[in-house]
């Protein structure tokens, strides 16, 4: 697991890591929430899943997860699955996947 940083005042250029088999946190701070970008350069669709933290009034994790098809970019919304500063996400593959984060 790697941990990420949060880029900021990167304009229009997002610098990507490649994604790590055992997962990866991005490191985000308190003050912000990231947009998370994930390039999936695989032959077959990446499912990533934004790790639930926070638990609900109900008593309960709720994780959020999203597929990434052949070939594509898909840019996930500001995570709202954070804790301590942190997003976790997991990755149904890790070959030939990027990902990056821009603080928002």
């Amino acid at each position: 697991m790697a941990t990420i940083n949060a880029q900021t005042g990167t304009g229009n250029v997002v610098t990507y890591t490649a994604a790590s088999a055992g997962g990866d946190t991005i490191a985000i701070g308190t003050a912000t929430r990231p947009v998370i970008t994930i390039r999936n350069g695989s032959a077959g669709p990446v499912t990533v899943t934004l790790a639930g933290q926070n638990v609900c009034s109900q008593g309960f994790t709720h994780s959020v997860a999203y597929t990434c098809a052949v070939g594509d970019t898909e840019i996930l919304p500001p995570a709202s699955t954070m804790a301590n500063g942190t997003v976790l996400l997991a990755y149904s593959a890790a070959t030939s996947v990027t990902v990056g984060a821009v603080a928002s």
